[in-house]
C-alpha cells in the first residue's frame, strides 16, 4: 500500500498533524478515497535509498534484490524481508525494522509552518 503525506487537517480527525507520513491500508478505501479528494492526503514521493544519507552500503545490497525506493523497503512484504534477511544474515526482522524506522524518519520534514490565510 502506498505511503501518504498529511496535507491538511479535517473532521475526519485521523490523529495524524500536517506533514506526517502514513499508510494508506491503515484507511478504508472509501476513507482513503475521500481523504485524497479533499486535499488531506497526498501520496508520498519516496526517493531512492541510495539518496539517504549513511546508506551507501546498504543501498546496493538491498537494490540487488529488487528495493529500490524507501517506498520498497517500508511496504516489503513476508518474501521480501526473508530476501533482505538472507542478503544481510539476519535471523529476525528486528534489524530491518530499524531501517525502516530510520528511513522515515529521513522523509520527515523538519518543521512544518501552517499556512496563513
Amino acid at each position: 500500500m502506498a505511503t501518504y503525506r498529511v496535507i491538511k487537517q479535517t473532521p475526519l480527525s485521523t490523529g495524524h498533524k500536517q506533514g506526517d507520513l502514513v499508510d494508506g491500508a491503515r484507511f478504508k478505501p472509501p476513507v482513503l478515497d475521500a481523504l485524497i479528494k479533499s486535499g488531506a492526503l497526498s501520496e508520498a514521493a519516496m526517493p531512492p535509498l541510495s539518496e539517504l544519507p549513511g546508506w551507501a552500503t546498504r543501498a546496493p545490497r538491498l537494490a540487488s534484490i529488487g528495493v529500490l525506493l524507501v517506498s520498497d523497503l517500508l511496504d516489503a512484504d513476508t518474501v521480501t524481508m526473508k530476501a533482505i534477511r538472507s542478503e544481510f544474515r539476519y535471523k529476525t526482522n528486528a534489524p530491518i525494522r530499524k531501517w525502516q524506522a530510520e528511513a522515515l524518519e529521513w522523509l520527515k520534514p523538519a518543521a512544518i509552518k501552517p499556512v496563513k490565510r
